[in-house]
C-alpha cells in the first residue's frame, strides 16, 4: 500500500543516515565529537523504531509479515554490532573499531538494507496490484452504470409506447363518440327539418 511504501522509504533513509554517522564517528579523532555523533545516532535509532512500529500496525499479508520479521532480526543484529563498535570507540581503540566495522558491522548493514529493499519491492508490487484491482472495479462500475443507463432508456421507450397506445385508444373512443354524436345531431336536424316542412 502507499502508506507502507512511504514508511519503508523513510526507514531506508534513516538507516542509511545512521551508517553515514557511524563512518563519521570512526573518522573523528575528537572524543567529544564522537560522543555527539553517537547521540545523533541514538536519536535516529528512536525515529527508525517508531517508523517500524507504525509499519507493524499495518501488517496483514503473510509474505509482508515474513519479510518484516526478517527485517527486525537484521536490525537487532546491526544494532548489536554497532553497540560493540561503540565499546571499542569508548575505549579509544579506533584501529580495532575500524577493523570491526569493515569485517562485521558493514556486512550487517548491507544485510539490513537488503531486507529493507525486499520490503520495498513487495510494497511496490502490492501497490501495483491494488491499482489494477481499482481499475477493474472502476471498469465494472462503469459497465453496471452503462447497463443501468441503457435499461432506463429502454424502459422509458416502453413506457412512452404504452402511453401512446393508451392515448390512441382513448382518442379513438373519443373520435367514435364524437362521430356518433355528430350523426345523432344530423339525424335530429333532419327530423326537425322534416317536421317543419310538414307543418307548412
Amino acid at each position: 500500500s502507499i502508506p507502507c511504501l512511504t514508511l519503508v522509504s523513510e526507514i531506508e533513509g534513516q538507516v542509511g543516515e545512521i551508517q553515514v554517522k557511524v563512518l563519521r564517528l570512526l573518522l573523528s579523532k575528537n572524543p567529544e565529537e564522537r560522543k555527539k555523533i553517537e547521540g545523533e545516532i541514538a536519536g535516529k535509532r528512536t525515529e527508525t523504531q517508531k517508523l517500524m512500529d507504525d509499519y507493524k500496525k499495518l501488517l496483514s499479508d503473510p509474505e509482508d509479515k515474513k519479510i518484516f520479521a526478517q527485517l527486525e532480526q537484521d536490525r537487532d543484529a546491526y544494532v548489536a554490532g554497532r553497540t560493540r563498535l561503540f565499546e571499542l570507540t569508548h575505549a579509544d581503540k579506533m584501529d580495532e573499531a575500524i577493523a570491526f566495522n569493515n569485517s562485521t558491522l558493514t556486512p550487517l548493514y548491507y544485510a539490513y538494507q537488503a531486507t529493507i529493499d525486499k520490503l520495498f519491492e513487495f510494497n511496490i508490487k502490492d501497490t501495483d496490484s491494488s491499482s489494477e484491482r481499482s481499475v477493474t472495479a472502476v471498469g465494472h462500475a462503469n459497465l453496471i452504470s452503462g447497463i443501468l443507463s441503457i435499461s432506463v432508456i429502454v424502459l422509458g421507450m416502453l413506457f412512452a409506447a404504452v402511453i401512446v397506445v393508451s392515448l390512441n385508444k382513448v382518442l379513438s373512443r373519443v373520435a367514435t363518440s364524437l362521430g356518433d354524436g355528430s350523426n345523432q345531431v344530423v339525424a335530429a336536424a333532419s327530423q326537425v327539418s322534416s317536421s317543419s316542412q310538414s307543418n307548412t
